[in-house]
């Protein structure tokens, strides 16, 4: 019998070569079209970050409202954490605190 190997499955969760991301088997990533929308929206798209967002349970525009509610500080270091998880650059969660706060710049 063969024995599995820590790289292929942690517990319930798919895990990928060392560094890569995982993913939830039961996450249906084709139910979210708002999150879709709100990450296609940006130039250039930002739909490469729509795993995340789903995996983080913002799935639809009540929970994009919900985040813009946040108070700044908040919001900056919760996107961080995701952005983080994702490598991204500083000025992308920039980018998504503007698009949901957009009066924090006027």
């Amino acid at each position: 019998m063969r024995q599995r190997n820590k790289e292929e499955h942690k517990g319930n969760r798919h895990t990928q070569p060392s560094g890569a991301s995982f993913v939830a088997p039961d996450i249906d990533f084709g139910d979210a079209p708002d999150i879709k929308a709100f990450l296609e929206s940006f130039t250039p798209s930002l739909l490469s970050l729509y795993p995340t967002f789903v995996e983080a349970e913002i799935t639809d525009q009540k929970a994009l409202d919900s985040l813009a509610s946040w108070p700044r500080v908040n919001l900056v270091e919760f996107l961080g954490g995701l952005a983080r998880q994702d490598k991204l650059k500083k000025i992308v969660v920039e980018a998504i605190v503007l698009r949901l706060r957009p009066d924090d710049y006027e």
